[in-house]
């Protein structure tokens, strides 16, 4: 053969390649959206349920992850702090949409206890929080995960023990301990 033709033959086949990686990512990021969709719906028909909260996370970063890839190309697409807002704005809407329930304060006060157990928090600390948590299971959630996030960061080295438990009672204050 020519080398022309096989010149030809080899643009041709990364072409075909092109169109057909092209072609999976397209199909990728539709199959994210729909697993996505059908995440959100679910977590709509159980807002206070923290495994479907979970899972409908894990489907909106796989969504993004495959939408990132799609328009920009890049083999490791990492999920940006919009990205991350985009997602937890949809979550909140819809756990904005639950009506805090017994199973929500239960949780509430299960996730509390988990803290205590880790010594995130003292009994003090706990027994006031328990007063306080009734009809305010949304602001728990930001607590929780903000203590665990600074007890994180005393055990890193990032903040000594007496500048975690400022942190701990200005969160506690401006979140909890406030009365409405």
């Amino acid at each position: 053969m020519d080398n022309s033709i096989w010149f030809w033959l080899i643009v041709g086949a990364v072409l075909a390649l092109a169109i057909l990686k092209t072609h999976a990512e397209h199909r990728a990021y539709a199959t994210a959206k729909n697993a996505y969709r059908v995440a959100l719906a679910a977590l709509a028909d159980d807002p206070t349920n923290t495994t479907l909260r979970q899972d409908a996370l894990r489907k909106g970063r796989a969504l993004t992850a495959a939408g990132r890839r799609l328009n920009a190309g890049a083999k490791t697409p990492r999920v940006s702090v919009h990205d991350e807002l985009a997602i937890r704005n949809d979550l909140d809407a819809i756990h904005a949409g639950a009506a805090p329930g017994l199973v929500g304060i239960a949780e509430g006060l299960a996730r509390l206890a988990a803290l205590h157990h880790e010594g995130v928090l003292t009994p003090e600390e706990l027994a006031l929080l328990k007063q306080q948590i009734t009809g305010r299971s949304s602001g728990v959630e930001d607590v929780i995960r903000l203590l665990r996030g600074l007890k994180a960061l005393e055990r890193e080295g990032v903040l000594t023990e007496g500048e975690f438990n400022i942190k701990k009672w200005d969160i506690l204050s401006k979140r909890l301990l406030r009365k409405d």
